[in-house]
């Protein structure tokens, strides 16, 4: 890691509306609208740049899981997966690999019923 990455500073206030950011000699007081802005700028600089990112987990790897999963079905019957990650709000991605045809939900509705 870079001695400017490690020099990032993120502290939150005990109220917990506002954060102190800072890097090297930088600083700025951001509140949680700001915060989040900043994340997806990163976000969007990191997925701009090479090498990229590998859609698998392996080991190692760091992830950090909210409280909160949910699984919804779209209008073609893939499942929605998402995640509700504390920094991030709700992440998620689309069950490819198992398309199912449509009515699925229905279907899986039908099934909960008779169960």
């Amino acid at each position: 890691m870079s001695e400017t990455v490690e020099r990032v500073v993120c502290l939150v206030a005990e109220d917990g509306m506002l954060s102190r950011v800072a890097m090297g000699d930088e600083a700025a007081l951001l509140d949680a609208a700001e915060v989040e802005a900043l994340i997806w700028k990163l976000a969007a600089c990191r997925a701009a740049m090479l090498p990229k990112r590998t859609g698998f987990l392996f080991e190692g790897s760091r992830i950090n899981l909210g409280e909160a999963v949910r699984v919804t079905t779209d209008a073609d019957g893939r499942d929605i997966i998402a995640v509700m990650h504390p920094g991030v709000g709700w992440v998620g991605a689309f069950d490819t690999i198992r398309p199912r045809p449509s009515g699925g939900r229905q279907r899986r509705a039908a099934a909960r019923r008779q169960a």
